[in-house]
């Protein structure tokens, strides 16, 4: 085999497109855009700003402006890391006649194009199941107990929790369980109590903060369950409340949620996962979201395509590099909602 500029051209090009499918073909199952807002980094360490709600309306029977709105500000901080992989295969490597040198590199690029798509939804499977603080200082999923500020601050305007889990106090629901030993009745009436008190909540001028539930996201041993509530026509009734079936479309249309998404990262395989717990993303007025993925420099693959074959004959060994630079930030609890069997 001799590698020369027109051996290298037709190695790189078919790894490019090899990339390409890869990569495009992973993202088209991607979960992580329903829970995250994504910005263009420009720095190592970037400050994000935003505001808390603050617009209200003020009745009265004089004319003219008696009371202004005050917005607060917050701010936090992303910090953006390299995330890279390399090759390098020697001429004698290359030039086998088994070819086995040609299928290192054509193996290494489509593996690189799989995991670079995968790279922001790991980032994010592994910020929810490591429950990181936000900007009020509390752990992201945080139940009653020790809920979220609804002011953002402080306990001004109550507080509100994005964790369902345990005992049920006044309007909090608690668990709600749709798997396992749970009919599917149950469940049914389970995901419309964590609907409800998402929609129950309020910003800190006292309005209804108008969630709407656009995504349930589910381990994969939850997904059957999850397309049969979402997705059924029929609800079958449990034997104890006299069997038969109930129309389930209406219900389900009224919640609005589409096909539920699977995410096989936040399944009981793997540590802090759970084949039990699901997960509800929300949609919101502004344009931040449950977490902010921030891409400083997206993934690029650098080729050695442009060498001459003096150069070629020169070099002992060909290296591929692929780096990225990104960073991923926990936002508003209130963009996604944790809801456990127990």
């Amino acid at each position: 085999m001799i590698i020369d500029p027109a051996f290298l051209g037709s190695l790189e090009s078919n790894m490019r497109v090899l990339f390409d499918v890869k990569y495009k073909s992973l993202n088209e199952e991607a979960w992580w855009r329903t829970c995250t807002y994504e910005s263009v980094g420009r720095s190592l360490k970037e400050i994000v700003y935003f505001s808390l709600e603050a617009a209200k309306l003020h009745r009265g029977f004089k004319g003219g402006f008696k009371d202004f709105d005050e917005i607060r500000y917050l701010n936090t901080f992303v910090e953006h890391e390299y995330t890279q992989s390399g090759l390098e295969l020697t001429e004698a490597e290359l030039s086998d006649l088994d070819g086995n040198g040609v299928q290192s590199a054509t193996k290494w690029i489509g593996e690189i194009g799989q995991l670079t798509a995968h790279h922001p939804q790991q980032m994010l499977a592994n910020a929810i199941l490591g429950n990181p603080v936000t900007y009020d200082g509390l752990p992201y999923f945080s139940s009653i107990a020790s809920g979220h500020f609804t002011y953002g601050v402080d306990i001004t305007n109550g507080v509100y929790a994005n964790d369902l889990t345990g005992a049920a106090s006044g309007s909090y629901p608690g668990a709600l369980p749709i798997g396992g030993a749970t009919t599917l009745d149950a469940a049914a009436i389970n995901l419309t109590k964590a609907i409800a008190y998402i929609k129950s909540l309020k910003t800190p001028t006292g309005y209804p903060r108008k969630l709407r539930v656009k995504a349930l996201i589910v381990p994969p041993a939850l997904y059957g369950r999850a397309v049969q509530l979402v997705m059924g026509a029929f609800l079958p009734g449990a034997a104890v409340s006299g069997g038969g079936t109930a129309d389930n479309k209406p219900l389900a249309a009224s919640w609005g949620i589409g096909q539920p998404l699977a995410a096989d990262e936040l399944s009981a395989s793997f540590t802090g996962g759970s084949d039990d717990t699901y997960y509800l993303a929300t949609e919101f007025t502004g344009e931040e979201g449950a977490f902010l993925y921030s891409n400083r420099q997206p993934f690029a693959v650098r080729y050695n395509s442009g060498m001459t074959d003096a150069e070629l004959e020169r070099a002992d060994k060909l290296q591929w590099t692929c780096k990225g630079r990104n960073g991923l930030l926990p936002l508003h609890p209130y963009g996604l909602f944790r809801v456990k069997a127990t």
